[in-house]
């Protein structure tokens, strides 16, 4: 299994796209978390975080993309037949791009953290503004909900991309926080389902990086339990799929 994880590790580093799209998803959130540093005249380390995390859903879909395009660009370029070759237990090629992928997704998420959060409290210290991250009620758990919550949706990515096969999967992907789940859970709410709509896999699974999850339905744990294992029905299927079709 080693072999198999170091062997998609060197695929996954050896394209340029793979460092861009890192480069983007960590400069976007801590460029915005800076900026509101830099700008505002009071600052609210509440106010902070929530800037912080709105900005990562570009690092999510990021991740996302990367994750979806370390299975479809190898199909793409019909270079997974010989990996099928070496390996031929599909799953187990799988479960090491699955490693890979949540691995790079849980670093760059946490970098994005981190970094946001100290560069913009190094901004505040320089203007002589008072801001203490440790008056951030619930930041612990909520940032290491944020970075489980980045390589679930990259693993959500990889899983996509097993079923569809294709770089649709990355245009999927992208709408689906964005659109898909905020269509279904309108055309859920004109039924009087909103209960319904909250259990929505993206909208549950965004409860792992509130700060104060009101617990209405669910709190943090369930609603990431709830991402979860839609996450890993997604790549089940994906691997499922894999092991029966013709690469």
């Amino acid at each position: 299994m080693r072999r198999i994880i170091s062997s998609e590790w060197i695929k996954m580093r050896s394209i340029r796209t793979t460092w861009l799209f890192v480069a983007f998803a960590i400069a976007v959130p801590v460029l915005i978390s800076s900026l509101y540093a830099a700008f505002t005249s009071e600052i609210d380390p509440d106010t902070l975080y929530r800037a912080l995390t709105a900005a990562s859903i570009v690092t999510l879909i990021l991740l996302g993309v990367l994750g979806a395009s370390s299975y479809s660009a190898e199909h793409a370029f019909n270079t997974i037949r010989p990996t099928f070759s070496v390996t031929p237990k599909r799953a187990r090629v799988v479960v090491g791009k699955a490693i890979v992928v949540a691995a790079l997704a849980l670093v760059v998420q946490s970098i994005v953290v981190v970094g946001g959060l100290e560069i913009a409290n190094l901004i505040a210290a320089g203007r002589d503004l008072d801001l203490d991250l440790g008056d951030i009620e619930g930041l612990v758990p909520a940032a290491t909900g944020l970075v489980l919550f980045a390589a679930l949706f990259a693993l959500f990515g990889l899983g996509i991309a097993l079923i569809v096969r294709s770089t649709a999967a990355g245009a999927l992907l992208m709408l689906w926080p964005l659109l898909i789940e905020s269509v279904i859970g309108r055309l859920l709410s004109l039924v009087s389902a909103d209960t319904v709509a909250e259990w929505l896999p993206y909208h549950a699974g965004t409860t792992m990086f509130e700060l104060q999850p009101d617990g209405d339905p669910f709190g943090r744990l369930v609603g990431g339990l709830v991402f979860a294992v839609f996450v890993l029905l997604i790549i089940a299927t994906g691997a499922a799929l894999t092991t029966r079709r013709d690469a």
